[in-house]
Order: C-alpha cells, then structure tokens, then sequence
C-alpha cells in the first residue's frame, strides 16, 4: 500500500484504500463467515467507503506519484486490497476451527516480525537504521510505547473477529479514520471542515445508519426462526 503511493496518485490510494469493506464483505461469503449481504448491504458498505474517502481525502494535497510505473502501482495497490479483504477472513475462519485469540495474536506478530525484519534486510538499510538508533535512544522508547499500544489494539481486533465477524470488524477498521479525523475537529477547534468532508461525513453517517437497520432486520429474522424452532 504504501510502495503503491510512489506511481499511483495519492487520491487514487485513499479511495482504494477506503473501499476495503466491499472486498471484506465478498471474501466472507466466499469463505462462509457470514451470511448472503443483500442489496442493502452493500449499498450501506459503499456509502460508508465513500463517505470515509472524501472525508480522509477531503482538501488535502498528495505528493505527486511517478507514473512512469502506473501499472504496477496499480497492481501493488490492487493486491493490497484483496489483502484487506481476504486477511481477516481468514483469520476469522482459523478462529472458528479451534485457534485461540491469544495463538491468532502471536502468529500474527511473529509473520509480522519476521516480514519487517526481512524488508530491512532485503532494502540494505540496516546500517542506516542502527545508525538512527544510535543516535535517537529515544526511538527504542517510543517503538516500545507503540508496540503496546499496537499490542491492545490488535487484541481489540482479534476479539471483534472471533464474537463480531471479519466484515464488522472491516467495517470498524474503514470508520477508524474518519472517527480521528472528527475528533481532531472537536479537540483541536480553528479547522475548517469544508464542504467536501462535510459531504463525506453525511455520507458515512448514513451508511452506519443504513448498516445498523439491515443488523437489526437480520437479528430479528433470525430471532423469530430460532422462535419457531422452539415451538
């Protein structure tokens, strides 16, 4: 994803990026995490991608990409989506087959470490960042706050997997950004919202709204099929 930003335009990205609950949501069927979306669904999914999108983008300035290599911008960009899409689906359907949250967390973090490790290596970078290290102690300080915090973090996520779903914990994931980016309004009073976020913002606002009243329509059908079954 963020190679893809060095040849594919930044607005590009943020949309892209923005659109992950449609493959989510897609992936879960394929894998049978969730049951058939209907067309409300996903008109819920694209409201909120699209809402997400304009207000992340909203009136900012991306660097300029190199478009000498577009095409495998696009394909790096493509391939992180489909990522996003099929990741947590498959570790939704690892924890239904036995694994633990806590064996999910430690999988993760050592495929993680072992890839960060190995990007390093492969970039021959290491000196420049012992180097760095070095020089900055304090950045061992401040790796070791966001290692903890990461740690919560995706302890959140891995329970939201295993009792909520890979699509709703997508779905939480893609508000994330507009969320901060709301409350950075609230703490930080003096910005100026403009009309391009205020449209993504209502935009989002009804797709959660949309989203929440097909949950609800789902659980009540499914609460009057286990009545039934009972009598």
């Amino acid at each position: 994803s963020q190679y893809s930003t060095h040849h594919v335009d930044f607005t590009l990205k943020i949309v892209a990026k923005s659109s992950k609950l449609m493959p989510a949501m897609f992936v879960a069927n394929l894998f049978g995490n969730a049951v058939q979306y209907g067309t409300q669904d996903y008109v819920a999914a694209f409201l909120l991608c699209t809402g997400t999108a304009l207000f992340s983008y909203g009136g900012g300035r991306g660097g300029k990409a190199d478009s000498s290599n577009f095409s495998f911008g696009l394909f790096a960009l493509a391939m992180s989506c489909a990522c996003d899409g099929l990741v947590p689906n498959a570790q939704q359907k690892v924890m239904r087959e036995g694994a633990t949250t806590a064996q999910l967390m430690a999988c993760t973090n050592i495929i993680g470490a072992v890839a960060g490790f190995a990007s390093v290596l492969l970039s021959g970078e290491v000196a420049v960042v012992t180097a760095y290290a070095t020089n900055e102690p304090r950045v061992l300080v401040i790796m070791l706050c966001i290692g903890i915090s990461l740690a919560g973090s995706v302890f959140c996520y891995t329970e939201m997997l295993e009792h909520s779903g890979s699509v709703f914990a997508v779905g939480i994931a893609t508000l994330r950004k507009t969320t901060s980016l709301l409350l950075s309004y609230l703490i930080f009073p003096g910005k100026s919202l403009g009309p391009l976020r205020a449209c993504g913002l209502a935009l989002a606002g009804l797709g959660f709204v949309l989203a929440e009243r097909c949950a609800a329509s789902r659980g009540k059908l499914r609460a009057e099929g286990n009545h039934d079954k009972a009598s």
